[in-house]
């Protein structure tokens, strides 16, 4: 059995929890399925074109949480489009707004990996035409810390435990002060 509803334009079906206080549910969605891919709650957009979501979550308090996981992998992401993206993150209010932020107190805060022959574990970019921009930063508070740590764990060829070039004339692989 189930309840189900369709839509020419608008909403499918809409559920909503108006009560001001306590934990409420505008939809809740479980299953106790065993096998792989089952879903408590699924969501599709059928349109070949378009910049559609298969669902959308939004939060309106200023402290609020679009998305909230919590498993074995709080949030995971897969993309099967070509340079597609398995997660994306943007902010664009504030000095210290992140697009993606990672935080742990016992591994990594951000963790990348790349299994391709030319590929990267992790890139950043600086992407502004002028200002002192930087593609990755590197910061410690540590008194026996690094801000930026380069290792080749690899035991014969010719690794680099770094590598650092500029294209400027006027510039240098490597400052210290």
């Amino acid at each position: 059995g189930g309840c189900g509803g369709a839509a020419d334009s608008a909403v499918g079906v809409l559920g909503m929890a108006r009560a001001p206080t306590g934990i409420n549910y505008g939809g809740y969605g479980r299953s106790d399925s065993t096998s792989d891919d089952a879903a408590g709650v699924v969501g599709e957009a059928g349109a070949g074109v378009g910049a559609t979501y298969g669902g959308r979550f939004q939060s309106f308090s200023p402290i609020g949480t679009g998305v909230y996981g919590n498993g074995a992998d709080g949030v995971s992401g897969e993309s099967n489009a070509m340079n597609g993206n398995g997660v994306v993150g943007e902010c664009n209010n504030g000095a210290f707004a992140y697009g993606v932020l990672g935080t742990t107190n016992t591994g990594y805060g951000v963790y990348g990996v790349s299994q391709s022959t030319s590929g990267r574990g992790v890139v950043g970019v600086g992407n502004a035409d002028t200002g002192a921009t930087y593609g990755v930063y590197g910061l410690s508070y540590s008194p026996s810390g690094r801000g930026v740590y380069g290792e080749a764990s690899i035991g014969g060829g010719s690794a680099y435990g770094g590598e650092f070039r500029t294209g400027s004339t006027s510039g240098r692989g490597v400052f210290g002060f």
